[in-house]
């Protein structure tokens, strides 16, 4: 009672209506659309654009798979360093104790030393294939770094707009609560003139009773929601965290047009066809085992042995030409072309999938945005029927259970438009990532409702 007696004060009045007039003076809630513009960043608060970029510059899978690329990278270049002449330099010092064959003297103590550059030809197309295997395993690797970025965003969207929801329903809260004080307060002094029974006292203080209740409760749930946020963009979990409403806009591109982009912008898709490209090329490689191996030498000679030559250059070129292998090679064909045709399968499955994804969103961006409306209009008949309810209550022409149930429907109701509001927000910005629109002030094209 205590708590109910200060929730009555004209301290709390005042904050009440302070909160309520920034409430209405926020043009995404007051106009029931997500077109607001985006305030600028702080260090609490965040854009849709700023949790993004935050959670793809500190994600540990985002870092994995860009570490993968810049390894495939690296091999891309071990690869093409194979085709490149080499050169190497070896030098051979030895000291000898020889017996002579033809004395005298009989036996004969000489130096020697053996200075040589060899230089590998890189002959037949495997050196090149080797390239073309390395680099299309390095845009599998790039695609799966999109793919990785992609993935986490989602779940910044998701953790997002669940926040925005959160804070959107302890508005309503508050709003209930508010409400519900005001009927508590009226039937107070209603019944101190004799107007009404002590029963719809009784009955008033239900629902503010609730209403606390609801207010505590959504509090909790922007405590959670906000926790979840910074878990998702690699902050402290107890950072606080203030989010702005972003524009997301649904849009006009047929169901075809959806699946078609989500599919040409899918990484899961390049890597897989990637990978593919990679497997033919080992393929290829297997069948020229045969290309003969190149090498080029020169030394330099020079001894003491009075009975050799005190000095000698050579050249010399040794190329060497593969005979058998064992079956190495024929078991390299078989690896090879099992794994195309396993990358075969799972470029198919991932069209599929990729293509019930963005089904899936189109579907539930529609949907939700239809969902929304509906209840913006429910919202408007419930408020209506509120104010035409407690005019007659006033009026002494229905009892107070009216006015509390047209109280309740109208608390639902704003409830139900909250949150098809944000989750229409949500599907639209999840919508947008699969094609490839950017969203929350990024650069990209909008799509129009």
């Amino acid at each position: 009672m205590a708590r109910r007696r200060l929730l009555s004060t004209p301290i709390w009045r005042c904050a009440s209506i302070i909160f309520l007039l920034g409430y209405a003076a926020s043009p995404s809630m007051a106009e029931g659309n997500l077109d607001s513009t985006n305030a600028p960043s702080t260090s609490t608060t965040l854009s849709l654009a700023d949790a993004i970029a935050m959670a793809t510059a500190k994600s540990p899978a985002v870092y994995a798979a860009q570490q993968a690329w810049a390894e495939a990278e690296a091999r891309v270049d071990q690869a093409r360093a194979q085709t490149r002449v080499t050169l190497s330099f070896n030098s051979t010092a030895s000291e000898s104790n020889a017996a002579v064959a033809t004395p005298p003297p009989d036996h004969e103590t000489f130096g020697s030393i053996v200075n040589s550059i060899t230089m590998p030809v890189p002959l037949g197309r495997r050196p090149t294939l080797a390239v073309a295997q390395a680099e299309a395993q390095a845009a599998a690797a790039k695609a799966q770094f999109t793919a990785a970025e992609r993935t986490q965003t989602l779940a910044v969207i998701n953790a997002y707009f669940d926040l925005l929801k959160k804070q959107s329903q302890l508005v309503d809260a508050q709003l209930n609560l508010d409400q519900a004080q005001r009927q508590l307060d009226d039937a107070s002094l209603r019944n101190k003139a004799g107007d009404v029974p002590e029963l719809d006292v009784i009955r008033a203080q239900v629902p503010v009773a609730q209403a606390e209740a609801g207010v505590v409760q959504a509090q909790n749930a922007i405590d959670i929601a906000g926790e979840a946020l910074n878990a998702a963009i690699g902050r402290q979990i107890s950072t606080p965290v203030i989010v702005t409403t972003p524009s997301t806009e649904t849009g006009t591109q047929s169901l075809d047009d959806v699946e078609r982009l989500a599919v040409e912008g899918s990484g899961d898709i390049a890597a897989a066809r990637s990978t593919i490209t990679a497997q033919q090329v080992a393929l290829e490689s297997a069948k020229h085992w045969r290309d003969p191996a190149l090498s080029l030498q020169a030394s330099d000679t020079r001894g003491g042995d009075v009975t050799s030559f005190s000095h000698q250059d050579t050249i010399q070129a040794s190329i060497t030409i593969p005979l058998t292998d064992g079956g190495l090679v024929h078991g390299q064909r078989d690896e090879a072309t099992a794994a195309i045709n396993q990358a075969g399968a799972q470029l198919a499955t991932s069209i599929l999938t990729v293509q019930a994804s963005a089904a899936s969103a189109y579907h539930n961006a529609v949907t939700t945005r239809k969902l929304a409306d509906s209840a913006k209009a429910a919202l408007d008949i419930a408020q209506t029927a509120y104010e035409k309810t407690a005019h007659g209550y006033h009026s002494g022409l229905f009892p107070l259970t009216d006015l509390l149930n047209a109280q309740t429907s109208l608390a639902q109701t704003r409830s139900t438009y909250t949150q098809a509001l944000y989750d229409a927000g949500a599907a639209a910005a999840t919508l947008n990532e699969i094609i490839g629109v950017d969203n929350a002030g990024r650069t990209g094209t909008p799509i129009p409702r």
